[in-house]
């Protein structure tokens, strides 16, 4: 969606981004579906929140929840992001005010426990998905899974780690939840497609590390893009199993 509203509901760069993201190619009548249905929730919900952020705006900026204090993190954030795609040829999504609320959000409350920039980006990035999910097609937005992980930073292991391990196994708290299934990856050997992955898949971590409790800086790509190939492999075989009934 954030992609159409940059480039005024046009469906060639949609399909060119999701091509050079992600390895996925839409038939053009599914594009449309797509594209029409995203585009009624636009305009329905109407929010400067899914808008790009006028970084010079500072009225707009703490007006969607961007606090002066955290401007400079998240720009130096946005500026890591966009250089990393311009020396890949490619154009990176410009933040929404939605976006860059929820990067501020996780520097505000953990940015003593996650010191990682592209860290904090990654674990933004299961919020905002789910606060756009909300606004758009009105689902709960339910974060306790994300909050009780921030809570028990499992990821730095020892007495951590068993502590929430055990808080699942006894039900008080939530595993972490896919925000987002991938149909298909595409072509992992390339660059271009590992580093799009990289940069906007915290859900893929989750989804796919050994230890999907771990940072995304802690989860080796080689491991992990294994760790990938292995399930898609083995969803395929048993998509090609014949029925034994």
């Amino acid at each position: 969606m954030e992609v159409w509203v940059q480039n005024d509901w046009e469906t060639r760069p949609a399909k060119k981004w999701l091509k050079e993201a992600y390895g996925i190619e839409l038939k053009q009548n599914t594009l449309w579906y797509y594209k029409k249905r995203l585009k009624e929730a636009w305009e329905r919900v109407n929010s400067d929140l899914d808008s790009p952020a006028d970084w010079g705006d500072f009225i707009m900026l703490t007006k969607n929840g961007v606090p002066p204090e955290h401007r400079r993190e998240v720009h130096r954030i946005w500026m890591g992001i966009e250089n990393s795609y311009k020396r890949l040829g490619l154009v990176a999504i410009k933040p929404t005010y939605r976006r860059l609320h929820w990067w501020a959000y996780v520097i505000e409350y953990y940015g003593d426990v996650i010191q990682d920039r592209a860290d904090r980006q990654y674990i933004a990035e299961g919020y905002v998905l789910r606060h756009m999910a909300a606004d758009l097609f009105g689902l709960p937005m339910e974060t306790e899974d994300l909050d009780q992980w921030l809570y028990y930073q499992p990821w730095k292991g020892g007495d951590k780690e068993v502590a929430y391990l055990r808080a699942i196994d006894t039900g008080r708290v939530p595993p972490i939840m896919e925000s987002l299934k991938f149909s298909q990856l595409g072509d992992s050997n390339t660059e271009q497609t590992e580093h799009s992955v990289r940069i906007l898949s915290f859900r893929l971590v989750m989804q796919y590390a050994p230890k999907p409790y771990l940072l995304p800086s802690q989860v080796g790509w080689e491991d992990l893009m294994e760790a990938v190939t292995r399930s898609l492999e083995s969803r395929a075989g048993k998509e090609e199993e014949p029925n034994s009934q």
